[in-house]
């Protein structure tokens, strides 16, 4: 995703040009202090959501979220125990289990289970809208498969 800065630029200067001949440099002042105002207040709120993104109360609502979507795609149950997040860094996840709900022999329903699991990734890439894990590392797992006879 890359920004046009020019564009905006010029809107500015559009902006501030015509405030000026409307109303001379008393309403220039005002723009600008207005302006100012305006990014202090961007900047807030990202710091803010930043903030919010350490809690655990936001962290758990996203990754409900997150697992609910993972849940209607895949033919299975993804349980969580809990989920730690740096948002720049690792997503450390506590108690994984997916779950085969359609499991060709009965005894055998669990795919994959883990104690901890831990992903580094790369912020860049995230907001890029791709996915990329830089390094993964299972604790205490268990992974089971079951190759089903072709009918």
């Amino acid at each position: 995703m890359r920004h046009d800065y020019t564009k905006i630029t010029q809107i500015l200067c559009i902006f501030v040009q015509h405030i000026y001949n409307i109303r001379g440099k008393r309403s220039i002042k005002k723009t600008i202090k207005i302006f100012y105002r305006l990014v202090i207040l961007l900047v807030t709120f990202i710091v803010a959501g930043i903030i919010a993104l350490q809690s655990s109360v936001v962290q758990t609502r996203l990754a409900d979220k997150v697992l609910t979507t993972l849940n209607e795609s895949i033919d299975g149950d993804i349980k969580v125990g809990k989920i730690t997040a740096n948002p720049f860094k690792a997503v450390v996840i506590k108690d994984l289990a997916v779950i085969d709900k359609h499991p060709y022999e009965s005894r055998v329903d669990t795919f994959f289970r883990a104690g901890y699991v831990t992903a580094k990734f790369n912020l860049r890439t995230l907001l890029s809208g791709n996915i990329s894990i830089g390094a993964a590392k299972v604790t205490d797992g268990e992974f089971n498969l079951v190759i089903e006879p072709v009918m």
